[in-house]
């Protein structure tokens, strides 16, 4: 290293100088946000300094939790009844104020625990409400979620049977949300998997995100949804089929979405309460340097969107230049766009009216707003804020700029002292019906030599079986190509379907419906399971090097591979996480049980043929090895479908439960009344829980010799 690059060594600081810079910092920033915020919103979102300081005493308070209880009603039920038993016992304990429970009046199955999250984790008082919390998180049963970010997919009234597009999913709590509204039908029971035809791609460019979104996902076991690791600025355009004639597409063989949700990156100012770090670094330049990119996969998003659909913008940012200056950009790009009123929907939530005016601030705080005596000349600002006309807002000058400005006001802003939650904006976008659509623009240009023929579905099945040989290249390094990468088959290209159907009693189960990962090499974990996907996904998920997308998991796990050692009959085991969709048409390997074995079953691990009833022994002693589903047969249950357990039936005189502690823990909480407690007690090895068995007879006693 030259002398010229040596570092310099900094003036020596003790840790207490250190803090008191960070300190000064915190409170440089802190000031101007205020200063920012006070010249955007006050007079015009907030009515008066009053109301501003309102405000503000608002976002220095911890954000209460509050989440969604999912699943079946009378599951929900039960969740409801105990979360109220659980803050009333927490409230006993507690010498201060206690914490408050309501309802969300405004998103059904809502609540909100009037303490913060932090209080919840930390607290002895609430340790048992805090666990009750994390393990029905986890098994799917709620969705902890801030309020007011369950705004956007409520407007955009997703329903069964739309294709709905999440542009920037992650984490996965608003897709949870629109899942339960398009598959709600399916995931209750009270429709099949022949008849859903609902399509949901969530969609994020950032892959470690994109693997939290798939493990959000998978806690509902719906069949209905892809993830895909995208830049949402240039999401590939979706085709239905190949067709005979040029290779462009026309428009009708497009895929367009009915319902888009696009909640863009953004600064996050709105989320202070929840994360008050982001004030330490806020700066007015960050929302300026996101506008570019929310434009631009705004703008995709609204020429992915079908005629009559809907698209809904939203950010937690409450920086206008992230907020009205994009939605100003998007009518700007594609006029057949419009801003809906949706002030009669959700009254019980409440709004303010969007912004048709702002001031653009520049790196060193100037702005060019002409209503204020500290304005500089537009020509002052810096370059990075003058040259984005698209920051400023839109003038009177001309028609187009005139009609793009009345439609802002019908934006909607949430601020946080209204319903005590965060910053929110949303805007309600909709396209009229038989618009002729150029959807070329974003994707990847097309050429326009001939295709080949139209193939019958037997041809196509067949080359889609091909692509396990047509591998993805390698890695630079030589290593194996990313999971992400390898193309989807169908299952009957890695599986004996014939000997699965009949080990199983599968007769009518839409196996055309089953895929899996291919393969390079016979040991990778992605060619060991077999995922039920909904019609819609299949189509799109066996054509996806085709159609340039890169897809990190579609469906429902419904088999997995056995191991070679296993000695079992068939080559796949059954998966928990399937099991509702794969119940109703087993004919053999499924067993009832009574309120006693279940029981014991519900504590988990390997549970000796000994700790059985005599009938279930009956049941299980003729089994081959593999996997058995044990099916909880009582009367009265609350429920249309009966709770059920995977099991492995082992060599020896045991099964083994192949269950998570969480999906265990759920049923045990959901029949509680039903399933006596089970005596014996267990021991805890690992992640695994193994029932005791019971200690071996005494030897006889040895005669005289």
């Amino acid at each position: 290293m030259g002398r010229r690059f040596k570092r310099r060594r900094g003036e020596y600081k003790s840790n207490d100088e250190w803090d008191q810079g960070a300190e000064d910092e915190e409170r440089w920033c802190e000031r101007r946000f205020v200063a920012f915020y006070k010249r955007q919103l006050v007079g015009r979102v907030v009515r008066d300094e009053a109301e501003w300081e309102a405000m503000m005493a608002t976002l220095r308070k911890p954000l209460p939790v509050t989440l969604r209880v999912t699943g079946d009603p009378g599951l929900r039920a039960r969740l409801e009844s105990e979360l109220s038993d659980l803050v009333g016992r927490a409230n006993a304990k507690l010498e201060a104020e206690p914490m408050t429970l309501a309802r969300l009046a405004w998103v059904e199955r809502g609540w909100q625990v009037g303490e913060a999250r932090a209080t919840i984790r930390k607290s002895a008082a609430h340790e048992e409400l805090h666990q009750w919390l994390v393990t029905h998180e986890r098994a799917g049963s709620i969705t902890r979620q801030e309020a007011v970010s369950m705004v956007p997919p409520l407007f955009l009234d997703a329903r069964p049977g739309d294709r709905v597009f999440d542009a920037c999913a992650a984490p996965g709590s608003k897709t949870t949300q629109l899942i339960e509204a398009i598959d709600g039908a399916l995931l209750e029971g009270r429709s099949g998997l022949e008849e859903a035809s609902e399509l949901l791609i969530a969609n994020d460019e950032n892959l470690s995100r994109a693997h939290t979104l798939v493990h959000q996902l998978k806690r509902l076991g719906s069949p209905s949804w892809l993830v895909s690791h995208c830049d949402a600025r240039a999401f590939p355009t979706l085709y239905k089929e190949i067709r005979a004639g040029v290779r462009k597409r026309r428009t009708e063989n497009k895929i367009l979405f009915d319902k888009i949700l696009c909640d863009v990156p953004c600064s996050s100012d709105g989320t202070l309460r929840k994360t008050p770090s982001v004030l330490k670094r806020w700066r007015c330049s960050h929302g300026t340097a996101l506008h570019v990119l929310q434009a631009r996969i705004a703008k995709r998003a609204a020429e992915l969107l079908a005629p009559g659909g809907r698209l809904v913008y939203s950010t937690c940012s409450m920086n206008p230049v992230e907020d009205e200056a994009v939605v100003a950009e998007i009518l700007r790009s594609d006029p057949t766009l419009s801003v809906v009123d949706a002030s009669d929907r959700f009254p019980d939530v409440k709004r303010r009216a969007g912004l048709d005016s702002w001031a653009v601030f520049d790196d060193v705080e100037r702005h060019n707003d002409d209503d204020d005596d500290d304005a500089v000349p537009l020509d002052e600002l810096c370059p990075a804020a003058r040259k984005r006309a698209s920051l400023f807002p839109p003038t009177d000058a001309d028609d187009p700029d005139r009609a793009i400005r009345d439609q802002l006001a019908k934006c909607m802003r949430f601020v946080p002292h209204d319903d005590d939650t965060g910053g929110f904006f949303v805007a309600v976008l909709e396209r009229p019906h038989h618009q002729d659509l150029d959807l070329d623009e974003g994707a990847a240009a097309v050429d326009d030599t001939p295709a080949p023929p139209e193939k019958n579905i037997e041809e196509e099945e067949e080359e889609v079986e091909q692509v396990v040989v047509r591998m993805p290249p390698r890695q630079p390094n030589g290593k194996r190509p990313f999971p992400e990468d390898l193309p989807y088959v169908p299952f009957s290209s890695v599986a004996d379907l014939d000997s699965l159907v009949d080990f199983y009693g599968l007769e009518g189960f839409p196996t055309d419906l089953i895929v899996a990962r291919a393969c390079d090499d016979p040991e990778s974990k992605n060619s060991k399971r077999g995922l039920v996907v909904s019609r819609p996904v299949r189509d799109i998920v066996l054509r996806a090097r085709q159609l340039k997308l890169r897809i990190v998991h579609a469906g429902v796990v419904l088999f997995s591979r056995n191991s070679d050692k296993s000695n079992a009959a068939a080559g796949f085991r059954i998966v928990q996480d399937g099991i509702h969709i794969l119940l109703p048409f087993m004919r053999k390997r499924k067993i009832e049980c009574g309120a006693a074995d279940f029981g014991i079953f519900l504590q988990g691990g390997i549970v000796s043929f000994d700790r059985l009833t005599p009938p279930l022994r009956d049941q299980l002693h003729p089994l081959d090895i593999g996997s058995v589903v044990c099916v909880l047969d009582i009367p009265n249950l609350p429920t249309k479908d009966p709770p059920a357990i995977v099991t492995w039936r082992s060599p020896g005189p045991f099964v083994h439960v192949y269950c998570a502690k969480n999906d265990l823990a759920v049923l045990a909480s959901r029949f509680a009344s039903l399933v006596p407690p089970d005596p014996q007690p267990s021991i805890s090895l690992g992640s695994r829980v193994l029932v005791e068995p019971p200690p071996p007879p005494p030897l006889p006693s040895a005669g005289p010799s």
